[in-house]
C-alpha cells in the first residue's frame, strides 16, 4: 500500500515539475509516469529543455505591456493610440 502511495506520490512531482520547470503538460506527464514509471519519466523531463515562452511583449485588457522594458510598451501604445 506504502508503494502505490510512493508511486503516485512521484508521479505527481514529475508532472509539478514538468510544468513549472520545462514548461510541458504537467497532466500528460503525470500520466506518463503512471504508464511508465516515475523515475524513468522523471529523468526524461529533467533531461529535456525548458521550452521558450516569455515573448517580448504581450496584450493585458487591449493595451501592450512588455515585461523586460517599460518603453517599448509605451511606444507601441502610442503607435496603437495613432496620437
Amino acid at each position: 500500500m506504502e508503494f502505490l502511495f510512493f508511486y503516485l506520490g512521484f508521479s505527481v512531482i514529475v508532472g509539478v515539475v514538468a510544468q513549472s520547470r520545462r514548461n510541458r503538460n504537467g497532466v500528460g506527464w503525470f500520466l506518463l509516469s503512471l504508464v511508465i514509471s516515475p523515475l524513468l519519466a522523471g529523468l526524461l523531463v529533467l533531461a529535456m529543455q525548458s521550452r521558450v515562452t516569455d515573448v517580448p511583449y504581450r496584450v493585458i485588457n487591449g493595451r501592450i505591456t512588455r515585461r523586460a522594458d517599460p518603453r517599448l510598451a509605451v511606444l507601441l501604445n502610442h503607435l496603437e493610440s495613432g496620437r
